[in-house]
């Protein structure tokens, strides 16, 4: 019946709501024990909202004081679940060794973030100075084969043979 109280529209809940005040918590014997005699306090504390609403003389029925006072519970129960959470140290156990706080676990996060960036800057470096050494190694390999090709016997004839033309040819695009 309670939980049809609270999701009941509210034109059936107001019905609900005075059936039980008036009849059906004394009918059932609800109120002839205690706290203690109940396994759900929560369901508890429903049934005390409804009697203290009936007593307070608002409304005729007492529903929409009722409504309130279960919000204000509701809202009192969250506000201390909050607070708990919030007061809570959180503990992780990363290893059998090491167990740490949230806020321990969120500093080292922090420092292997920065180290993270460390590391990737020192490898763009590494990398950057693997591409000059390699091409480093390209030109002076391009060098050697270079002065092999000056070296070799067949350079040094065309070039003889071609001493001629190139001159002509000096000549003529000076003069132009």
């Amino acid at each position: 019946c309670l939980w049809n109280l609270t999701t009941l529209p509210h034109e059936q809940a107001l019905l609900l709501f005075d059936k039980l005040k008036t009849e059906w918590f004394t009918e059932l014997g609800i109120k002839d024990h205690g706290k203690d005699y109940y396994k759900n306090k929560t369901e508890y504390d429903q049934f005390l909202d409804i009697l203290k609403a009936a007593e307070d003389g608002g409304e005729p029925s007492g529903y929409w004081s009722y409504s309130i006072y279960r919000a204000e519970r509701e809202n009192k129960t969250l506000k201390e679940e909050i607070q708990k959470l919030k007061s809570a140290k959180k503990t992780f156990k990363i290893s059998e060794k090491e167990t740490l706080t949230e806020e321990q676990l969120i500093e080292k996060l922090k420092w292997n973030r920065k180290k993270r960036e460390e590391l990737e800057h020192i490898i763009k470096d590494n990398k950057a100075v693997q591409m000059a050494e390699s091409e480093h190694e390209a030109l002076n390999e391009a060098n050697r084969q270079l002065s092999e090709i000056r070296k070799s016997f067949s350079f040094r004839i065309g070039l003889a043979i071609t001493w001629l033309p190139r001159k002509i040819r000096g000549f003529i695009v000076d003069k132009i």
